[in-house]
């Protein structure tokens, strides 16, 4: 890809534009094929926004993996998206896959990163040629969201399809917001992957003491599961 001089010029014309949206009360960027600009420009245009924003906008990078790059090149910068994580989430997901190998996923070391069950570089309907591993039945990234939604670490990213056309989503949002507020108020919300049933179909997990998830991706139970999960704890 042709990547933009990063003169003087171009700076100041780029931070002029992120002011001008900082004034108009946006809050948080998504710096789009971050491996593609110098590190440096990244470094500084965050700086920028941090110095600007006061600390209170949110920043993140994409970052897809290849030979040349790694999301650890890039994340002590902000936030970036975990297609680590994803791929993880892909073999397990879907058919023939082990829901075991989840317990300890590999994921980006960071509990920022940006965690999505799928996103619009992997849907092969809106890109069909250029669809970033993309999942054979697109129903199975559906458990994903759920998946990356109970998890302690991460920062979800719910493709707005998905909360539209499938319930238990919105369910596994709630169910979020609410072990938040109850770690925010001290409660024990320790994230634990569970061996008390050895299947390759069905994931259980705690959130300490105040909530439960399980996942069965063989079973329409899946659908109840997340339901009754985040309605208890309501």
């Amino acid at each position: 890809m042709p990547d933009l001089i990063h003169n003087d010029k171009v700076q100041r014309l780029q931070k002029a534009h992120l002011k001008k949206l900082l004034d108009l009360g946006i809050d948080g960027f998504r710096f789009d094929a971050a491996k593609h600009m110098p590190r440096e420009i990244v470094v500084e245009y965050v700086r920028y926004i941090n110095d600007q924003s006061n600390g209170n906008a949110w920043n993140y990078l994409e970052v897809i993996e290849d030979q040349d790059t790694r999301a650890e090149d890039y994340n002590d910068i902000a936030a970036v998206t975990d297609f680590v994580l994803y791929k993880s989430m892909k073999r397990a997901f879907s058919a023939g896959g082990d829901l075991r190998s989840l317990r300890i996923p590999a994921a980006i070391n960071d509990p920022r990163s940006v965690t999505f069950g799928q996103n619009h570089d992997t849907i092969r309907y809106l890109n069909p040629q250029y669809a970033i591993d993309p999942y054979g039945d697109y129903t199975d990234s559906y458990l994903a969201t759920a998946y990356v939604l109970a998890r302690a670490n991460g920062t979800p990213l719910i493709f707005n399809r998905d909360n539209l056309l499938v319930p238990y989503i919105r369910y596994g949002v709630k169910f979020r917001q609410i072990i938040r507020q109850r770690e925010s108020a001290g409660s024990d919300t320790t994230e634990n992957v569970l061996a008390a049933i050895d299947s390759s179909t069905v994931l259980l997990m705690e959130r300490g003491t105040e909530g439960f998830f399980v996942e069965n991706k063989l079973d329409f139970s899946h659908f109840c599961g997340a339901q009754e999960s985040a309605s208890s704890d309501q």
